[in-house]
């Protein structure tokens, strides 16, 4: 909570696997609650004592303390609560606390679904600071860049029905702290480089005196649609960094916060074009990933006063969907204002690991 202190809890955490399962339990005109829960399968962990005291409030009392370690072991474990989302600006809302998530992720709104291209704020991260000028400071977060024209490598098979890879829609997050940069005598750009940001609509321009030039304007479009009816909005910071370097930034104000977007790791989600349904969420396999943290930001692993961070100790996590009862064959959370159909699906994370690290933050009402 703003204003208290956090007390952190290094844990070695292990599960066989990890189901998020999304129940759609009431609905009206403008929102509707989800039951949102995460299921740990042969779950263990241990913690030091002297700095996990506090752990028992979120998942138990421990199997057993040994040697200053608590430790943990069950079949399974479930964490649950309960989110609001608005139908009208797909914001997604912790019942309880009353924080802000970003934007609903497990399928995509009736305006992202028939754009052609379309930014959407995934991830906060509050317990990170980042400054964005000397005067303005705020937390971490990143945004999904998604377009149409862009589709899934492999077709899918969900609850027995196949989908496509043509009927597939990809998003990637944005790779950038920036949407246009001016390097003077910045030397040579790599064809990686390039290539990399060209699924993002920016170019990369270098001048024969070596200056180099980076401009994301296809980002910028796409940002001065979303902010007529999202809950966010880009606001770009322009700043000379130093004499070789000049900047424009892509803060996202977000209620009374911002948000820098800062690209810790590289994340594709794929969606399905009819229904809107995430299948798929992982690290971009194009992409070195730096850190392995979790596809699914912070905000979404908060229970209570407990923030969980994952990384999985071979860096990789991907989740799938594994099992839905939306009908697949026909549209049903797409159509323009309606998502009636019950929708209540579970997310299979399949990790190439059983060994994760947690790193869990309390912080004292």
């Amino acid at each position: 909570m703003p204003g208290g202190p956090a007390s952190l809890c290094g844990v070695f955490w292990s599960s066989d696997r990890i189901s998020i399962q999304v129940t759609v339990e009431t609905m009206s005109g403008s929102a509707y609650t989800v039951n949102y829960s995460v299921v740990f399968s042969n779950f263990s962990a241990i913690g030091l004592e002297k700095t996990c005291k506090m752990l028992p409030e979120l998942i138990g009392p421990p199997s057993e303390i040994k040697d200053g370690y608590l430790v943990w072991r069950r079949d399974s474990l479930t964490l649950s609560k309960k989110i609001i989302v608005n139908v009208s600006n797909w914001n997604a809302v912790d019942a309880d606390s009353g924080r802000s998530l970003g934007e609903w992720l497990f399928w995509l709104s009736p305006f992202d679904l028939s754009a052609n291209y379309t930014l959407i704020l995934a991830g906060i991260n509050r317990d990170v600071a980042a400054y964005l000028t000397p005067n303005l400071s705020g937390c971490v977060g990143y945004v999904l860049y998604l377009n149409a024209s862009n589709t899934a490598s492999k077709d899918y098979v969900v609850s027995g029905a196949k989908i496509e890879k043509a009927r597939t829609l990809v998003a990637y997050s944005y790779p950038l702290l920036y949407v246009y940069q001016k390097v003077l005598r910045g030397g040579r750009v790599s064809e990686e480089f390039k290539s990399a940001l060209r699924r993002f609509g920016c170019s990369v321009v270098q001048h024969p005196n070596s200056t180099v030039e980076v401009s994301c304007e296809a980002f910028l479009r796409g940002a001065s649609q979303v902010e007529r009816w999202k809950a966010w909005k880009v606001v770009p910071i322009s700043m000379r960094v130093d004499p070789n370097l000049y900047q424009t930034l892509a803060a996202i104000k977000y209620g009374d916060l911002y948000l820098a977007m800062f690209p810790i790791d590289f994340y594709v989600f794929v969606y399905d074009r009819q229904t809107g349904l995430l299948l798929e969420a992982s690290h971009d396999p194009s992409a070195e990933s730096w850190w392995g943290y979790a596809i699914l930001p912070s905000a979404y692993l908060s229970f209570g006063n407990y923030t969980l961070s994952f990384t999985v100790l071979n860096g990789l996590i991907n989740a799938k969907l594994v099992e839905t009862n939306i009908p697949l064959q026909t549209p049903s959370l797409g159509s323009p204002g309606r998502a009636e159909a019950d929708p209540a699906y579970a997310l299979l994370a399949a990790l190439a690991t059983l060994a994760i690290a947690v790193a869990i933050a309390r912080r004292w009402r």
